[in-house]
């Protein structure tokens, strides 16, 4: 065969298995599908090594966190230093520094675009918010993406345990 010929051959053959897969007919056509394809090989069983997609964890939100997010405070009245807020069943007068349901009020802004200002802090595992709250409802949310900086670590791999990264010793040439 021809070095051209083998080229467009070679660069046909990925074409038509994705064109197979797409259409569903890998396994009229005897294929394995992919999905199937680790269990075939005996990866599945821990014999073999099978990469995997690593989840980032400081993206992910666990139970009931990203509601606890959505439920902000609301301000009732902002008078001066304190600010009278609800968060869910609770009615709580606040200073700067106080909690209600979790939420840390960082301070009062008594202008903001003429208007009297809360900031509020939540933190949940990986993630946090700020929210600026006025008599009138919220006015701003700003994601924070990384929640508790003591909670951060390594993100764990999928690798077997005996799979190491390691460079090969040097190489010394030696006489012919």
């Amino acid at each position: 065969m021809k070095r051209r010929t083998f080229l467009k051959h070679a660069v046909a053959m990925p074409g038509i298995g994705a064109t197979f897969r797409a259409n569903g007919l890998a396994s009229e056509a005897g294929g394995i599908s992919p999905v199937a394809a680790p269990a075939q090989n005996g990866n599945s069983s821990g014999a073999g090594y099978s990469p995997a997609r690593i989840a980032n964890e400081y993206s992910l939100f666990l139970h009931g966190e990203r509601q606890a997010l959505a439920d902000s405070p609301r301000a009732v009245s902002i008078t001066g230093g304190s600010v009278h807020a609800s968060a869910g069943k609770q009615q709580k007068t606040l200073t700067a520094g106080e909690e209600i349901d979790g939420w840390q009020l960082l301070a009062i802004l008594p202008w903001l675009n003429g208007t009297a200002t809360a900031v509020f802090e939540k933190h949940v595992t990986h993630q946090g918010v700020i929210i600026y709250v006025t008599e009138m409802g919220e006015i701003a949310r700003i994601p924070k993406r990384i929640g508790d900086l003591s909670r951060i670590r390594p993100r764990p791999i999928t690798a077997p345990p005996e799979a190491r990264l390691t460079r090969p010793r040097q190489y010394i040439p030696g006489p012919d």
